[in-house]
């Protein structure tokens, strides 16, 4: 896992070593608090910084007897390495969230990047709620996880400058403490790392299935409501909810167990060292050094093992998290991916003809094939129309003229004016199903799919409305083209959000327009409007519609009908 992490942080490895380089300083810097309060301690009590187990304390002694108001100097030495101690873990702190906060947003990104690159069918496998999940919670996983790690590394750095300074005071009784310390650390870790991976795997469906449920409440709000099955749904959402709670709850235990089971150990230690120091000949001058620094050092090493064995818990649970992450960012973007994104912005403008040539498609090799050795041209200027019963193959057909599918055998061709083929995807290209998207913003971001507020930009939406018959809804909207439209455009009627879409897309002036069911919620008469409006795209290229309405087709130069795999031309 600990691989991965590394592979997934990118170019800013090369900022690790200052990292590194900033723990050390600030485990130094605990290091030198922690032994000063010792000798001021020694020195408040008893007059002297004098700590026999500690050489370097003889010398301090020395220098601070010799200035004036030993006491305040001694106290201000330790008020300042304090100080500077707090102000380096406030800013190690912000510098490691900042460090795993931009790996988020660009491993963020990435996700995005590749899951709109995804291969179609793939696409199609996977649940809308993963990919939710995967982008946010993942996502903030990691940078969980990557905090957790350079926290750990830290602590580690302090934990063993702290097992050096008990050295120099006591070997033999730090390596019976740095015993017992590291067979309950490694008896933990052995005993549990399963367990703990499986919790996590077991976390993340938990909280997947949240994100299911949520999204499909949201989406069927006036289904749910009005079948009276919104307790269905929040009984669902509680029973998951549960799930992960008892998840967290398991966690949280396993988290504390090593520092209970290490805080009995050091107290039965220390009960046991008064009861047998006179037998080993200790005088109680040096008992109460050696314990003092023990006592010290080890209520400070306490919270570190704590937080320490506790992140380990939580690394362990992000596990799976950080697996989702790897093998899906992990090695980048493909070629493929990386030009199937880039073609998506790339426009065609000598758009000439698609050919189909004796396509069949099927979705495995165990399937009967969806389409059978279909043929079809389609020229700039020309409106096809498209009908077939359900399950008939038209949105696989659409599926390969948009380039989402490949032809098992023949081949989907773009021809230029130049006389060059090449794949049709990468060239501009609308499709514009039944229910179009609609974005949770305003009626203009969900026309121009942009930020973009140019005086420009403005008039084209304006002119777009005016074509697609929505002057009448911008003058009811509070706020005109700027009104927010709501949750998947809730604030208008179907035959609404279908203008909206018809505009966006003549917004974009595609070359191939695609048409799925995209004019059923219109009357005749907006939709003989909407024709007129979209015949200027047939000055530079082509219109493709699926529709079961007589009226709509009507518009269509030729008429074409999927059966049984087969594409038979009809007769207008």
């Amino acid at each position: 896992m600990w691989r991965k992490i590394l592979v997934l942080v990118g170019p800013d490895r090369e900022r690790l070593p200052t990292l590194f380089l900033m723990f050390l300083l600030l485990s130094a810097f605990e290091l030198v608090s922690l032994g000063l309060l010792i000798p001021f301690i020694n020195y408040a009590v008893n007059g002297s910084l004098q700590i026999q187990t500690v050489p370097f304390f003889s010398e301090l002694n020395q220098y601070i007897s010799s200035v004036e108001k030993p006491l305040f100097v001694m106290g201000l030495i330790v008020f300042v390495v304090f100080l500077i101690k707090f102000v380096g873990t406030l800013g190690l702190t912000a510098f490691i969230t900042q460090f795993a906060q931009n790996q988020r947003m660009r491993l963020g990104s990435e996700f995005l990047k590749k899951y709109l690159a995804m291969d179609y069918l793939r696409y199609l496998s996977k649940r809308d709620a993963d990919g939710v999940y995967e982008v946010q919670i993942s996502t903030t996983d990691y940078f969980t996880a990557l905090q957790i790690g350079l926290k750990f590394l830290s602590e580690t750095i302090t934990l063993a400058l702290l097992i050096i300074m008990l050295i120099s005071v006591n070997p033999l009784l730090t390596l019976i403490l740095f015993s017992a310390l590291l067979v309950v650390t490694c008896s933990y870790a052995y005993f549990t790392k399963s367990f703990l991976v499986g919790l996590g795997v077991k976390r993340n469906l938990h909280e997947s299935r949240i994100v299911e449920i949520c999204q499909n409440s949201f989406r069927g709000f006036r289904e749910i409501r009005l079948l009276n099955k919104a307790w269905y749904f929040i009984g669902l959402l509680s029973n998951a909810l549960g799930q992960s709670g008892r998840i967290s709850v398991i966690t949280s235990i396993f988290g504390i167990v090593p520092r209970q089971v290490l805080e009995l150990l050091i107290v039965f230690g220390f009960l046991l060292a008064i009861f047998i120091k006179g037998k080993l000949g200790v005088s109680d001058d040096i008992f109460v050094e050696i314990a003092a620094v023990y006592l010290v050092t080890v209520l400070r090493m306490l919270p570190l093992v704590t937080s320490m064995t506790a992140n380990y818990t939580r690394m362990r649970t992000l596990s799976d998290s950080i697996d989702r992450i790897f093998s899906t960012v992990g090695a980048g973007l493909s070629e493929t991916e990386s030009h199937e994104l880039a073609g998506l912005n790339r426009h065609c403008n000598d758009f000439k003809k698609v050919c189909l040539k004796n396509v069949s498609f099927s979705y495995s090799s165990k399937d009967v094939p969806v389409l059978n050795n279909v043929n079809l041209t389609i020229e700039a200027g020309d409106i096809i129309g498209v009908v077939g019963s359900s399950g008939s193959g038209k949105t696989t057909l659409l599926g390969l003229i948009s380039g989402f599918l490949k032809p098992v055998q023949g081949a989907v061709e773009l021809t230029k004016f130049e006389n060059k083929t090449k794949q049709l995807y990468g060239s501009t290209i609308a499709y514009l199903p039944q229910d179009a998207l609609m974005i949770n913003g305003s009626l203009k971001q969900n026309i121009t799919l942009s930020d973009d507020n140019s005086p420009e930009t403005v008039d084209a939406v304006n002119h777009f409305i005016k074509k697609f018959q929505l002057e009448t809804l911008v003058s009811d909207l509070p706020e005109g083209i700027d009104t927010d439209i709501g949750q998947s455009g809730g604030r208008l009627s179907a035959g609404q959000r279908q203008r909206v879409g018809l505009a966006r897309v003549a917004y974009h002036r595609p070359q191939l327009l695609i048409l799925d069911e995209a004019t059923n919620a219109l009357d005749v008469d907006t939709e003989r409007k909407i024709f007129e409006q979209l015949g200027s795209i047939r000055n530079y290229g082509a219109i493709i519609i699926v529709s079961h309405r007589p009226s709509t087709l009507e518009y269509c130069d030729r008429v074409f009908s999927l059966k049984q795999g087969r594409l038979l031309s009809l007769t207008k």
